[in-house]
């Protein structure tokens, strides 16, 4: 059983769009057997994934503060220019 809501479409869109990377990050419980990233997105794990920031799009989807949150970092501390960074929210969390 997936964890991850839309993995498979989510890897077979990548793989339509090309020179596309999709990192799923894990948190809360149970995800003791997950090989892959846990915890909140920073800009190390970032750093971790992407040679250059800078010249990279971000696709961030989420409930309001995780979106309000991930926008805040890219643009303000990374720097990355808000044309960017496109978000998709999701109400009810």
């Amino acid at each position: 059983e997936s964890l991850i809501v839309f993995k498979e479409k989510l890897e077979e869109l990548a793989e339509k769009i090309g020179e596309t990377q999709i990192v799923h990050t894990l948190t809360g419980e149970g995800i003791e057997n997950w090989v892959g990233e846990t915890g909140f997105i920073d800009r190390r794990m970032i750093k971790r994934h992407i040679d250059d920031e800078h010249n990279t799009a971000f696709f961030v989807v989420g409930p309001l503060k995780f979106n309000e949150a991930m926008k805040k970092m890219l643009v303000e501390e990374l720097a990355i220019k808000e044309e960017m960074v496109v978000i998709e929210g999701f109400s009810g969390y």
